[in-house]
């Protein structure tokens, strides 16, 4: 249906440039100039008016011309008046038969407003739309943006206004290089458990344990029955990678030194053999 009234409406516009136009559909871009700096946002309205004023007209067929090596179409949003007679976007489509007499232009969309029943835009002035674009990333100098009609209601012919947007002097925004996410640390895995450690030789538990992961081995000695210099117990914690192990040593030798004698048990020992002397002696008397 909606096909149908735009090529009604066409044809409406075709015999008006036929017949002489006898009002105009004025475009104005809203800002007529803005700054902006390489690789940013940039956004055109479309305000609307006609001269003589009339309300009661059938559409307008409105292309937007951009250069794009200076500007990146992104987006249109169409109102917030009018809204009800909006048509889907078309484009960005190439301006071969260059349409707005401006060959930098290279590329449009058009936009486009049916109303059958007479009644566009239902007030005057309007705002129409607004057309969103990205400078180019070594956007210098200056553009425009150029509007043409590829369709008007009879009677009327488009007046428009180009938006000049010019580089604000900012330097050309380079592409910044993504920086490599900083890889999380692996958790380090605890050292595991080792069986059999008791019996093992000092150095080959200490090895051993130390190879599993273990940053420290305390090594204890204890006076044992086993053989020395083997491991008699031992403790492993993996969450803090520290091991105690026992090592077995031989047991001192008692203390087999006998007392020295008092002085008295040595009178004694010398006492005895004189007192043998003095009873040899009586008897012999």
């Amino acid at each position: 249906m909606r096909k149908i009234l735009s090529t009604l409406f066409l044809a409406g516009a075709s015999s008006a440039v036929f017949a002489g136009a006898v009002g105009n559909q004025v475009i104005t871009a809203n800002p007529l100039t803005q700054d902006a700096a390489a690789n940013s946002s940039v956004s055109v309205g479309i305000d609307y008016n006609t001269e003589p004023v009339d309300e009661t007209l059938s559409g307008l067929g409105l292309r937007v011309h951009f250069d794009s090596g200076k500007l990146t179409f992104n987006s249109a949003t169409y109102g917030p008046d009018a809204t009800s007679d909006q048509q889907p976007v078309s484009g960005p489509t190439d301006d071969a038969d260059d349409f707005d007499s401006n060959p930098d232009t290279d590329q449009f969309i058009i936009l486009s407003w049916v109303n059958l029943g007479g009644n566009f835009p239902g007030k005057d002035p309007a705002t129409l739309a607004s057309v969103d674009f990205t400078t180019a990333a070594d956007f210098s100098g200056s553009t425009t943006v150029n509007f043409s009609a590829s369709s008007t209601p009879p009677g009327f012919q488009l007046g428009p206004n180009s938006a000049t947007i010019t580089s604000d002097g900012s330097n050309p925004v380079d592409p910044v290089d993504p920086v490599d996410p900083v890889d999380p640390v692996d958790p380090v895995d605890p050292p595991p458990v080792l069986d059999n450690i008791v019996g093992q030789s000092a150095d080959d538990a200490e090895s051993a344990l130390r190879a599993a992961g273990y940053t420290t081995v305390n090594v204890v000695f204890q006076d044992s029955s086993a053989s020395p210099g083997t491991v008699i117990s031992e403790t492993q914690n993996p969450a803090t990678g520290v091991a105690t192990i026992t090592i077995a040593r031989t047991p001192f030798a008692p203390n087999l030194a006998q007392p020295i004698p008092s002085l008295s048990s040595f009178g004694l020992l010398l006492l005895t053999p004189l007192l043998g002397l003095v009873v040899m002696f009586r008897r012999k008397k």
